[in-house]
C-alpha cells in the first residue's frame, strides 16, 4: 500500500521537467515560485503603496485565498484541462489514475471504507502544485491582463493583485 505511492511520487519527480515545459508551452506559469511567497509579496505591496502616497496616486490591492482549494478540485475536470496540455496522453492517464486510486479516511482508530475519489490534490505529490496551476491558469490570466500599472501575484490557491494610479 505505500511502495506505490512512494514509487509514484519518485516517478513524478522525474517527470517534473516535462510537466513543466509542458505548462510554459501552454503559457501556464508555476504557481510555486519561491521569490512569488508572502515576504515578497508583502515588500513589493508595501513599496508599491509607498510610491502611490509619494505621489499622490490612488491604490488599490485585492486577494483572494481559495480556503481548501487542493480538498475541492474536481479530478474529472483536471484530467480534461491536462489532456489538452501539450502533455503525452499517457503521462496524464498515469498520474490520473494513481488520483483517482481508492482511499479510505481514517480518524483515529476508526477507518472508513475504500472509495474512488472524485476530488482533491494528493497531499505530497511533487506534481500538485503544477497542477493547482492548470486549474487556477484562467483566473490567474484575467488578472495579469487588468489594466497597467498593475502586479498580479498568485502562490498555488492565494491570489493577490494590486495597482497605483488612475481608476486604482
Amino acid at each position: 500500500i505505500i511502495l506505490l505511492p512512494v514509487l509514484y511520487r519518485i516517478w513524478m519527480v522525474c517527470r517534473l521537467p516535462l510537466l513543466k515545459q509542458a505548462l510554459a508551452g501552454a503559457g501556464i506559469r508555476p504557481l510555486a515560485n519561491p521569490s512569488d511567497g508572502a515576504d515578497s509579496l508583502a515588500t513589493d505591496v508595501a513599496l508599491t503603496l509607498e510610491v502611490a502616497v509619494m505621489t499622490g496616486q490612488q491604490f488599490a490591492v485585492t486577494g483572494f485565498d481559495f480556503a481548501k482549494a487542493y480538498d475541492h478540485v474536481s479530478l474529472a475536470t483536471l484530467h480534461k484541462r491536462c489532456l489538452a496540455l501539450p502533455l503525452p496522453v499517457e503521462f496524464v492517464n498515469l498520474v490520473f489514475s494513481m488520483y483517482a486510486a481508492p482511499r479510505a479516511i481514517k480518524c483515529q482508530s476508526s477507518i472508513g471504507r475504500w472509495r474512488q475519489p472524485s476530488s482533491g490534490l494528493v497531499p505530497g505529490c511533487p506534481g500538485a502544485t503544477f497542477l493547482m496551476s492548470v486549474v487556477t491558469n484562467s483566473w490567474v490570466r484575467r488578472c495579469r491582463r487588468a489594466e497597467e500599472p498593475n502586479a498580479t501575484r498568485a502562490w498555488v490557491d492565494d491570489l493577490t493583485t494590486f495597482a497605483r494610479g488612475p481608476g486604482a
